[in-house]
């Protein structure tokens, strides 16, 4: 101890010569500093096991160390890694804890594990009569195994030419050890991903449906990681993909939930595999329920393509309709209506998929849903006229689209793409049935769900005389085409492509077109925006430009091209495909506003030689104009293809919308045209659903930023005076963080509300309740509530990101501070006692926070004081944990018991606490005076038998200790055994705190107390820290008291 703390040393020896002899109570730590490099004490072999054997060899393996869980439950890997056993293998004939295995077979463990092809052989060779190839190693495993998991395919081979059991499972017998996981060779090798040695296994007929201990087979691991050639080996060989494992999932569950959807895999599955597609897991979920919850358009689209049942509920009674009608997501909607979805069923809480989309506030599938077979609805209405435009283009054979296998041939044969006029005779010549689109009969009303897709090329030509000389470009577009399952050769679904050159009359080589056809062509051009814009066609980009073509202008820098592109903005992101490696861009593109496409447009290059650009202009123009009511994509939400993608709405993109919306507003005519009421931006940078999993509020520069845009884009859309409901959630308060970013960001929603909601424009409708109620909007909030006897004041914020019913309205205003809203509430007669999802008041919200006022407001409202959260926290433990003194006092007044312990989960500290215990550890001096003088029991122990002293004590503040001792708080009192039986005194004299060791000194605390585990007083804790003006202090209070050996 001299060594480290030699002015302690000074003081105990100075005690040893002064009073009568000290009693020694043994050795105080061999090592009370840090392990030097190189130090011999402590030593732990690689498996973390101790020297020597029996109950303390065992080790974190026995205690379920290095097993990595993952998924629905399975393990991702062994529990016990073979792969970084060679070391601890080779002492296997030395440890008496595994059985005693003849010398030969350890050998070949050995070299199996290492891959040693030549020993492996030698020993097969040497021991073939006496040699079991199937002996295990002490975690269960075979050389086989081994050999299999690290990727040794040599030595593979050579154990299945041995005879060696493909099928033997790991089976730990040592009853130190986990049992093992009951893996095969092949589940093991499937897992790794080593191809070829799956293939050894599966010609030596390994069972390929064998399950693991957690019920996964080898085609599920092979799923779960991601290895497509594994998984096409095992299906070859007729594995079943409709086990289930223990927690209900397939190898199709699998790749939906945790190989990101992979289509490759899906389709492997499904179509190669028959996976059954309507199997439930334990949940009720299908594969198109999944695939709806993830917002997955193709793959919804592709499920219900191989017959999926629609309306199989979930264990809640929830159908894939009610699902899709909760998230808004009107392209699935329709889907599942197109196959025959039921309308009428209902959940478990009696509610239709329409009246879960009303719950959700989704108001575009609610009219939707509403209308039915009739399709009246306002967004089946512009699915029609849509449809209709471009029906009309193709009928009037301005523009022809191709079917895809022609293209193919093409490629296949080495032929040249040719111009319209001569698509018959290549075709002929191919000797391949070339017929076009035609439209089906007009009672399609539109082509969403249809059995077939539309594709228009996007494409920079390549040459002044024909746009793909040496069919670079043609093979581009195949490989582009064939990442759409529905493009890719097979499919059920025909396709048919749009192809400039293919799809619009050219001048023949040395001619020109016929009047006819020059009419034709005209009118085809003049529509370009409406092929590449339809949210009935996919769209291609093909932008790779080789440096060795004649015209090497970048797809990016040309006319056609950058309008192409433009006018594409309108259509959801997954149905534009894109070769670009990088994307340029990765936030959500916006259309343009005339003036910035003109200026765009003037840096861009024409490379046909021809006065384009003013043309082009117009053609946007006018495009811009009839299709604003496209807009609406970006009002409702539809433009993102999945929740994911909502996130590209960020600030940047918002700024450039809100532009857009500015310029729509200024011309009346524009402004009729554009008038949604739904403004939904849920999953987008504005929503706190994106913060979900942080505790802190946005800093201050990215608060401004998300302000000043969000305001914008809120008073942009209120120009249009339509919107009646925004959907999002606001940045919750109660994170921590900046108050002036809080405060920025308050100022920037306010003001963008208000601009949305003008005096002068339509009533808000219900929905908007809690957004109005956290922006604290009373007059907005005054007119939604005005005659309005529909409203459910004391409905809980539905949150589709997390699945549960949230706060109310009231709750949010009282956490957000305001007292304007919380007095509207309680004059519509909203319940002050509903509970959040965790258990929280609107009174909680508001203590935890320090709104004094709205406290009192709701105290004097008759709000119940004593409500436990989730955690056992009241509005008086939360007022006393965050400091606020006057809180504290109104709810003393208002009779809060006291004494009231939280019950916080075991793995949080000190759980068991009271009011008094967090404001004697937060140092709240007012507050524990407060409390004293309210006869709070001061001998309250904690569920480990911590007291408010001890708390007080810990933290060092001395005037609260001051406080307790003089209200005659219990010095003596101890933990209870589990946190080692220590006093008050024990805290601060660890913590070093001279002040209060004195006070308590001074009131008679017994220094002499040992703790429970090490025996110690807490001199000699004090001894150990180096505090030595409380060891003085100490070895002043009693003649005899413990002193450690130095």
């Amino acid at each position: 101890m001299e060594e480290y703390f030699p002015e302690v040393v000074a003081v105990l020896e100075k005690h040893k010569k002064n009073r009568a002899p000290l009693k020694r109570t043994g050795v105080l730590l061999r090592n009370t500093r840090p392990g030097q490099k190189g130090s011999p004490a402590g030593n732990v072999n690689r498996e973390g096991k101790g020297e020597g054997c029996g109950d303390d060899a065992v080790g974190a393996e026995a205690n379920g160390q290095g097993v990595k869980r993952s998924r629905d439950g399975g393990a991702g890997r062994s529990p016990t890694a073979p792969d970084a056993r060679k070391e601890s293998q080779n002492q296997m004939s030395s440890n008496e804890c595994s059985p005693n295995q003849p010398e030969e077979n350890e050998a070949l463990i050995i070299a199996a594990t290492k891959g040693d092809r030549q020993k492996v052989k030698k020993i097969i060779e040497d021991k073939k009569t006496e040699l079991s190839l199937d002996m295990r190693d002490e975690d269960g495993y075979t050389a086989l195994m081994l050999a299999s998991v690290n990727g040794h395919t040599d030595t593979v081979r050579l154990l299945v030419d041995a005879k060696a059991n493909v099928d033997t499972l790991v089976e730990v017998t040592d009853c130190f050890k986990p049992p093992g996981d009951q893996s095969t060779a092949l589940i093991l090798a499937s897992e790794k991903g080593h191809t070829e040695i799956v293939g050894l296994l599966l010609a030596a007929q390994a069972n390929v449906d064998t399950q693991k201990y957690n019920g996964d087979t080898a085609l599920m691991a092979a799923v779960f990681n991601g290895h497509t050639d594994i998984v096409q080996l095992l299906i070859d060989a007729d594995a079943n993909a409709d086990i289930q494992n223990i927690v209900g999932s397939t190898a199709l569950t699998l790749a939906l939930e945790f190989s990101h959807g992979r289509m490759h895999l899906v389709r492997l599955l499904v179509e190669d595999a028959k996976a059954n597609v309507n199997i439930q897991s334990p949940d009720g979920k299908t594969a198109l329920m999944r695939a709806v919850l993830s917002g997955n358009t193709t793959l919804v689209e592709y499920f219900l393509v191989f017959k999926a049942q629609v309306d199989i509920p979930d264990r809640n009674g929830r159908t894939p309709l009610m699902a899709a009608a909760a998230y808004g997501n009107i392209l699935v909607v329709e889907l599942l209506l197109s196959q025959g979805a039921d309308l009428s069923l209902k959940d478990s809480r009696g509610y239709t998929a329409r009246a879960v989309a009303e719950e959700a506030g989704n108001i575009e599938v609610v009219e939707r849903l509403q209308s039915g077979e009739r399709m009246d609805d306002p967004w089946s209405a512009e699915m029609k006229s849509e449809w209709d435009d471009l029906r009309s283009l193709i009928d009037s054979e301005a523009v022809v689209f191709w079917p895809l296998h022609f293209l193919r041939s093409l490629l296949k044969e080495g032929a040249k793409l040719p111009y319209r006029q001569k698509v018959s005779e290549a075709a002929k010549d191919l000797g391949v049935d070339c017929q076009p689109f035609f439209s089906p009969a007009a009672d399609l009303g539109h082509p969403v769900g249809a059995p077939f897709k539309l594709v228009a090329i996007s494409y920079p030509w390549l040459s002044k005389e024909h746009p793909d000389p040496d069919s670079f470009r043609l093979r581009s577009v195949l490989e582009q085409l064939d990442k759409h399952w529905w493009a890719q050769e097979g499919s059920p679904l025909p396709v048919f492509v749009f192809w400039d050159y293919l799809s619009l009359f050219q001048h023949p080589p040395n001619g020109r077109r016929t009047d006819d056809q020059d009419a034709k062509f005209k009118a085809g051009l003049s529509k370009m925006d409406l092929i590449y814009s339809s949210p009935h066609t996919h769209v291609i980009r093909s932008t790779t430009v080789p440096e060795s073509f004649s015209n090497p202008t970048p797809y990016a820098d040309r006319g056609w091209c950058w309008f192409e592109s433009a006018v594409t903005a309108f259509k959801p992101p997954a149905q534009v495909l894109s070769d670009e490696a990088k994307k340029t861009e990765s936030y959500l593109r916006i259309p343009a506003t005339p003036l910035a496409f003109d200026k765009a447009l003037d840096t861009k290059r024409f490379t046909n030689g021809k006065a384009d650009a003013d043309g082009v202009k117009a053609l946007y123009k006018n495009f811009l104009h009839r299709s604003v009511q496209k807009l609406q994509v970006f009002a409702d939400g539809s433009w993102a293809y999945s929740r994911q993608a909502r996130r590209q709405m960020d600030s940047r993109a918002a700024l450039q919308l809100a532009a857009l919306v500015e310029y729509i507003a200024t011309d009346p005519l524009l402004r009729d045209s554009m008038q949604p009421q739904l403004l939904d931006l849920r999953g987008s940078v504005f929503d706190d659903a994106t913060l979900i999993g942080e505790d802190r509020f946005p800093d201050l520069e990215k608060s401004s930023e998300l302000a000043d845009s969000l305001q914008r884009l809120l008073c942009a859309f209120g120009k249009l005076r339509s919107i009646t409901a925004v959907h999002f959630t606001a940045f919750a308060f109660s994170r921590k963080g900046d108050e002036e970013s809080k405060k920025v960001y308050m100022t920037g929603l306010q003001r963008g509300l208000s601009g949305l909601f003008p005096a002068d424009g339509p009533r808000p409708l219900d929905v908007n309740l809690h957004l109005l109620a956290s922006a604290g909007l009373s007059e907005v909030m005054s007119r939604l509530l005005k005659d309005n006897t529909t409203v459910k004041v004391d409905a809980k914020e539905s949150r589709p990101d997390t699945g549960v019913a949230g706060e109310t309205a009231m709750l949010l205003a009282s956490c957000n501070g305001h007292l304007s809203i919380v007095r509207l509430l309680l004059d519509a007669n909203a319940d002050t006692n509903i509970q959040s999802s965790d258990g929280k008041t609107a009174l909680m919200a508001a203590a935890s926070q320090g709104y004094r006022d709205i406290v009192q407001l709701l105290i004097d409202a008759q709000a119940k004081v004593d409500i436990q959260n989730e955690k056992g926290w009241t509005a008086l433990i939360l007022a006393s944990d965050n400091g606020h003194t006057d809180i504290v006092r109104l709810l003393i007044d208002a009779k809060a018991k006291k004494g009231i312990k939280d019950h916080s989960p075991v793995k949080e500290r000190f759980h068991g606490k009271t009011a008094l215990m967090l404001a004697s550890n937060n140092g709240h001096t007012d507050i524990v005076r407060v409390l004293i003088d309210a006869e709070e029991n001061l001998g309250v122990q904690s569920f480990d038998g911590h007291t408010a002293l001890m708390f007080a004590s810990m933290g060092g503040h001395t005037d609260i200790v001051r406080l307790l001792v003089d209200a005659k708080a219990n010095v003596e009192m101890q933990t209870y055994d589990s946190a080692g039986g220590v006093t008050a005194l024990f805290f601060t004299s660890m913590g070093g705190h001279t002040d209060i060791v004195r006070l308590l000194v001074d009131t008679k605390a017994n220094v002499d107390i040992e703790d429970k585990y090490q025996k110690k007083t807490a001199l000699i804790w004090a001894s150990e820290k180096g505090h030595t003006d409380v060891v003085k202090l100490l070895t002043d209070a009693k003649d005899k008291v413990a002193l450690p050996s130095s």
